[in-house]
């Protein structure tokens, strides 16, 4: 079962904890605070990023959009964060039983929250209420506001 609250308490706590109160989250001085560092690199098609544990890095692909690497940043440091151990795979399996399925959602839920924190959203919705002023403001792609929003059941 996926732990959203759990996740979304990880994220909020760790905003809480290096003083970030408003958008954009520098995501690059979390990781390096968290002791991680962000390398931009040459990766295939497809592949936005990775956590090299063992090495403390974040690779994130430097032919996507900033917004795109932002996200993969948060994703990964989801994954740090949450402790989720590396799994390999011969097989891209689609079973809901698959552990990287599993903890690619709860690294996505923490990203969200750590970019895009439910109650900055809610305030910040009810002054602008345009999902792209908010995504200028919190530096992410539309998609990714309008997600956000859906989920916290500010748009129908």
């Amino acid at each position: 079962m996926v732990r959203e609250e759990f996740c979304g308490l990880q994220a909020k706590q760790l905003l809480s904890r290096f003083g970030i109160t408003s958008p954009p989250v520098d995501v690059e001085a979390i990781a390096s605070r968290c002791g991680l560092a962000v390398d931009y690199v040459d990766l295939p098609d497809g592949f936005s990023g990775q956590l090299r544990r063992e090495r403390r890095v974040i690779q994130a692909n430097q032919a996507h959009h900033p917004h795109r690497q932002r996200w993969t940043i948060a994703h990964e440091l989801g994954h740090y964060v949450l402790g989720h151990d590396a799994v390999l795979f011969v097989g891209d399996t689609q079973e809901l039983g698959d552990p990287r399925k599993f903890n690619d959602r709860e690294a996505d839920i923490f990203a969200a929250n750590l970019l895009m924190p439910a109650e900055w959203i809610k305030d910040d919705w009810i002054t602008t209420n345009n999902y792209k002023d908010l995504a200028r403001l919190y530096w992410v792609s539309g998609e990714a506001i309008t997600r956000r929003l859906l989920a916290l059941k500010l748009l129908d």
